[in-house]
This record gives structure tokens, sequence and C-alpha cells, in this order.
């Protein structure tokens, strides 16, 4: 009997012989050319897998090979779903292993027609022309390349491209002159976000400060390049810790969990959170931009009664977390996300469910200890959801063994 693609690149991929390995991936990729899209994508997230898991450059580069194979392969490339394949691979890039660093950037130029904007993506590319390593630099330029002829890259490659250009050769400038020509300029997107920042700032009716919201979140998804430090500001100045979040009307919360939804996916790239979360004058626009505290977002954690609403804060909490990388403030995030879970009711459960998904993500070091401490009991409500047991219960083993001995030990 004929064996599937996918048991045969399971079986391939547990040989103990490095050649069986390296033959099981490449017959795999010329099988998998004509399968039907289940079947393509479970092998592609085998070898997504076995990318993320190895430690052999060769083997990514037996990866890169199977992948472009079928990448290029019109049929089986429209059935690929890229974004997982990314969400993936990601965590190579935090390595500090130079050749596994330029693989993966080639594997995302590779990919980068298959991927809505990905705005951590391109963070990471635009982060990696800094390199002083030719390998990684020069892959980062070849997934720029990629990037910025299929998608909306972020604004700020053309200043980080202008920078670089004046100290370089030859060569490399004219690669990097030749990427600007596949910029997009979305004229009327920059137009819609100023239109409704402008709004925004000036109107006092709660329903059209949402709608407003509303929709600078949507270009923020697909056009966060457009958006200018005065649109942080107006954005932020909802958020200002004077505000009296405790005394105000129930009527009053869509517009600041709008705004914090807001933000949150805007200061994934970090030229947008140095603004939001700087807490002294050094930016260029002033304090008031570094507004955004964590009283306000807990409380709102709190009060909010919407599911979509507290996953927002509390994603955007545990990056102001990341970002200014305080261990008294990361102490105090964990304290207060462990009395927050610990005290959840049948009222709150999907609320709790949906902060314990996002810490396990955003912060896994502090969800590491939150799951395995014996100083705080988490309510058995928490436990008792399908969500929720997939979040703590299919998560705690895989961040028990990589994160928990190097948080204990530092």
């Amino acid at each position: 009997m004929e064996v599937d693609p996918v048991t045969r690149l399971t079986r391939g991929l547990q040989a103990t012989q490095y050649s069986e390995r390296q033959r099981a991936i490449l017959e795999t990729a010329t099988l998998l050319k004509n399968a039907d899209r289940e079947t393509l994508n479970n092998g592609v997230f085998l070898l997504a897998d076995a990318w993320r898991d190895s430690s052999d450059s060769f083997t990514k580069t037996i990866i890169l090979k199977a992948l472009t194979i079928l990448v290029t392969t019109a049929a089986a490339a429209e059935s690929i779903n890229a974004a997982i394949v990314v969400a993936k691979v990601k965590v190579v890039m935090l390595s500090n292993d130079y050749a596994a660093r330029a693989l993966t950037l080639r594997l995302y130029g590779l990919l980068a027609h298959l991927v809505d904007d990905n705005i951590e993506m391109h963070h990471v590319i635009i982060e990696s022309l800094e390199s002083k390593n030719p390998l990684e630099y020069n892959a980062a330029i070849f997934a720029t390349d990629k990037s910025a002829k299929t998608s909306m890259f972020l604004r700020e490659i053309v200043a980080k491209i202008s920078y670089i250009v004046d100290q370089q050769g030859p060569d490399t400038c004219t690669k990097l002159i030749r990427i600007l020509s596949h910029m997009h300029r979305d004229s009327k997107a920059a137009r819609e976000i100023q239109t409704l920042s402008s709004i925004l700032s000036t109107t006092l009716n709660e329903l059209i400060a949402v709608s407003c919201l509303e929709n600078l979140a949507s270009l923020a998804r697909v056009a966060a390049h457009h958006f200018k430090e005065i649109d942080l500001q107006r954005i932020s100045l909802i958020l200002n810790p004077t505000v009296q979040i405790d005394r105000m009307e129930k009527s009053q919360l869509p517009k600041l969990s709008k705004a914090v939804e807001l933000l949150a996916i805007l200061c994934k790239t970090r030229r947008f959170a140095q603004y939001v979360f700087s807490t002294g004058g050094n930016n260029n626009i002033g304090e008031s931009v570094g507004s955004v505290s964590a009283d306000v977002l807990v409380t709102l954690i709190l009060k909010c009664e919407d599911q979509d609403a507290v996953a927002s804060c509390c994603a955007l909490y545990c990056l102001m977390m990341e970002f200014r990388k305080d261990d008294n403030l990361r102490r105090d995030a964990l304290e207060r996300i462990c009395y927050f879970l610990r005290s959840c009711n049948d009222k709150d459960r999907e609320k709790c469910i949906a902060a314990a998904v996002v810490v396990s993500k955003i912060l896994p070091h502090i969800y590491t200890q939150l799951v395995i401490s014996t100083t705080h009991n988490l309510s058995q409500l928490v436990f008792n959801e399908p969500l929720a047991f997939k979040a703590f219960k299919v998560r705690r083993n895989v961040f028990q063994k990589k994160h928990a001995k190097k948080f204990f030990c530092r």
C-alpha cells in the first residue's frame, strides 16, 4: 500500500541517518506538489517544525529548497498557509546563529507574496539590515526586496535605506535603491488616517470617536507605516493617566477599549512603541505621548466586559512590560495578572481565558511562573474551559522546558 507524503516525511525526519532525512525532505516536496490542501499544509507545517527545531544549517538549506519547489508551483502556492509557517519559524530569529537567521530571512522573502502585511515580520527584516554579518545582511536585503514588491512595507524602510546607502559600496547600494522602486505609496490610506485622526482629536461624541478608532484599527493592520507621531499622540491622550476611569460611565468604556486595541496593533512596531511607552521626554513629540500607564490598562481589564477588549488591554499591557524591561514592573505585572485570574468568577470566565492566552504568547516567562507558581492558586474555572485548557495545559510543558530554568536561574 502506498504511503501518503506526510507519513513518509514524518518517518524520514525521524530517521537516524543524516542522508535519509535530507532525501525524505526533497522527495516529499515533489510528492506534495499535487496533494490536496490539507495534506499539503500538514507537510509544510512539518517542514516548518523541523526548521524551528533543527540546529543544523544544512538541514534548513534543504528545507528551503523543498519549500521553494512548492512555492514556485502555482497550484501548491495558492494552498499554502504561509502565515502559520512564519509564526512557527520566527523564534529562530532570536538565536545567535547568523547562518540560521540568514536562512530564515530568505524564507521570509520566499513567502512574502503569500503573507498579508505582517508588521512583526517586516520589523525583523528592517532590524536585520543593521547586522554586521554579511550573510545575514545580504539575506535581509533579499527579504526586503521581495516584501516591498508585494506588500505595504513599513514607511521607516525608506529612511533606513537612505542611511545605509551612504555606508555601503556600489553593488550593495544598487540592490538597496532597486528596493525603493517596489514601495507602495498609498496616498488614499494616508489621507484617511489623517482625516480620522483629526476628527478624533476634536469630537466630543463617543460614538463618532469609537467609529474613528475602529476604522483606524482596520487601517493599522494593513498600512501602519502611514501613521505619524501626531496620530499616536492623539490616540495616547485618550488613555492619559489623569483620566478617572473609575468614575467613568459604562458608555465611555468602548472608546477607551478601542484606543487600546489600536495601540496594541501599532506598538508591535518598536518605533511606535518608543513613542507610546516612553516615560521621559526623550521622544520627538514631548512627554505627553508616554502617557499610557499600567494603572489605566489594569483598571480597564477589570472594568471591560467584552472579551476582545480585555485581550487587547492585556496585549498592550504585556507589550509595555516587555518594552520597558523593568524587573519591578514585570513583577508587578505578574502579581496583577495572577490576582485577576485567581479572582475570576462565572461572570468573568471568558475575560480570564482571553487574558491567559495573551500572556502565554507575549510574556512566556511570566506565563511560566504564573502556571507553575505554588504561591498563586488559580481559579479552577479557568482550567475547566476548553480554550483555557489549550492555553494552559498544552502550552505548560513547552514553556516549562524552554523558560523555567532560565527564569529561575537569573
